[in-house]
């Protein structure tokens, strides 16, 4: 079959999927072979990781607004806006699995599958039990997986736990570095069987949105402490950029 025919019957059976299976694209709802369209896709922002040398604390519109001074790199995929946004609301509140998929599909494939130094385990920010309970789900925990699953790097979920029911997104800054100090803390073992037995000397932890940087700091302060020699990168999907950040013109 010639490439002109081949196409044809191609275009053909994706029209016929989409009308038996219904697929639309997430964000536009219109018919889709994936589950974001190329044309939706093209149109997000995403951080160019080789501009800041794969570390966005070389970005000073990031670096500025973000609390780091306790781990060595940060990657995000875009900005907490719009379509992203409006996919980590959908993971997070919808019960939307796909959306977790495509976001962690795209920090794979425009992050980290040609970076110099990939972390060996992933470490998931954990919520805390009750809302675990109502949700069923730990958002950051579906991200660590996918992304895990592609890069082949294993998730280490109960690292840590939280116990403080008060959730960061309503507090102001300093309250936020307040509520992290009581809220979370590093589970009784931790890392320790992962780095006795794997030689582990790089981690990433891994956020839904980072906004202040005050949790990830937190929890990366805890692990420096309890393990020195660590290396650790912070992984999110999406930044909030302060009010009239220019990052908001993009």
């Amino acid at each position: 079959m010639n490439t002109k025919h081949h196409n044809t019957w191609r275009k053909r059976l994706q029209h016929l999927l989409q009308r038996a299976f219904n697929f639309s694209c997430l964000l536009c709802y219109q018919p889709s072979a994936t589950t974001v369209c190329h044309w939706c896709e093209n149109d997000l922002f995403f951080f160019d990781d080789t501009t800041y040398d794969e570390n966005l604390l070389s970005c000073g519109l990031v670096s500025r607004h973000v609390k780091h001074c306790h781990y060595d790199a940060l990657s995000v995929l875009g900005i907490y806006t719009g379509s992203v946004a409006h996919l980590i609301q959908k993971l997070k509140f919808s019960h939307s699995l796909a959306a977790g998929r495509i976001l962690a599909n795209w920090f794979y494939t425009k992050r980290i599958h040609s970076s110099r130094q990939l972390p060996q385990v992933l470490l998931p920010v954990p919520i805390h039990p009750t809302r675990l309970f109502s949700r069923h789900y730990n958002q950051a925990t579906v991200l660590a997986d996918d992304i895990g699953t592609l890069a082949n790097i294993p998730v280490e979920q109960h690292w840590a736990i939280r116990t403080g029911r008060k959730t960061q997104h309503h507090l102001n800054r300093s309250d936020r570095a307040t509520n992290a100090k009581s809220a979370f803390s590093l589970s009784t073992r931790c890392l320790d069987k992962r780095i006795a037995t794997s030689n582990i000397n790089c981690v990433a932890i891994v956020d839904d949105i980072i906004t202040t940087g005050v949790t990830v700091n937190h929890l990366a302060q805890q692990l420096r402490k309890r393990y020195p020699q660590l290396t650790i990168h912070v992984w999110a999907m999406a930044f909030t950029p302060p009010p009239k950040s220019a990052l908001l013109n993009e």
